[in-house]
C-alpha cells in the first residue's frame, strides 16, 4: 500500500495496490496498523445523486472523530478543511477525487471538516470513524462561507444539499 502525507497536516491519501487474476480483484480496504491511534468504533454509508454536497461536517469535543474514507462505486471530490484555530493551516483545505475506479482511500484526523460532492449517480461512500455518532455533538459549517476560499470546481448554487448542511453556521 502507497501512503502519501498530503497539504493539510496529518490527512493522508492511501492507494491500496490491486490484485488482478483470472477470478476478479483483491485490494486490502482498511489496515489499522497504517493508522496511529485509528481504532474503529463504526463504520456509515452514504449513497448520492450526481450534484450532491454533504457537509461540511464534524463532531465536536470529546465526540471527535477521525474517519477513514473510501468508495465502493461512483466517484466524489472530497474536500478536507482544517478547523484547528491554533493551527498554521487553520480554513485551509484540499479537494481530492476518490473513485471506484483509482481505489484511493482518504484518511482524515480530527480538528477536520469534512465534504464531498457526487460526481457520479449512485456514489456509495463509506467512512470507518474512531468515535460514536453522538447528535448533541454533531456539528458542520457552511459551504458558502467566502472565509474558506474554495475553490469550487461547478457552481456551488447548482450543488444539491440538505436543509439541515444549507443552514450550517459559517466558521
Amino acid at each position: 500500500m502507497v501512503i502519501d502525507d498530503l497539504a493539510l497536516d496529518g490527512v493522508q491519501l492511501f492507494k491500496p495496490k490491486i490484485y488482478k487474476d483470472d477470478r476478479g480483484i483483491f485490494t486490502e480496504k482498511l489496515n489499522v496498523n497504517f493508522l496511529d491511534n485509528f481504532s474503529i468504533k463504526q463504520v456509515n454509508q452514504s449513497i448520492s445523486q450526481k450534484n450532491v454536497f454533504r457537509g461540511f461536517h464534524f463532531q465536536s469535543p470529546p465526540y471527535e472523530q477521525a474517519k477513514y474514507v473510501w468508495v465502493e462505486n461512483g466517484a466524489i471530490l472530497d474536500i478536507v478543511i482544517n478547523i484547528q484555530p491554533n493551527s498554521k493551516q487553520y480554513k485551509k483545505s484540499i479537494m481530492i477525487e476518490l473513485s471506484d475506479k483509482n481505489n484511493f482511500h482518504l484518511f482524515i484526523p480530527k480538528g477536520f471538516a469534512h465534504g464531498f460532492i457526487a460526481i457520479d449517480n449512485d456514489s456509495k461512500v463509506y467512512y470507518a470513524v474512531d468515535n460514536f455518532y453522538s447528535s448533541e455533538y454533531d456539528s458542520g459549517m457552511n459551504y458558502k462561507d467566502k472565509s474558506l476560499k474554495i475553490n469550487w470546481p461547478i457552481n456551488i448554487d447548482n450543488l444539491i444539499v440538505s436543509e439541515k448542511d444549507k443552514n450550517l453556521p459559517f466558521l
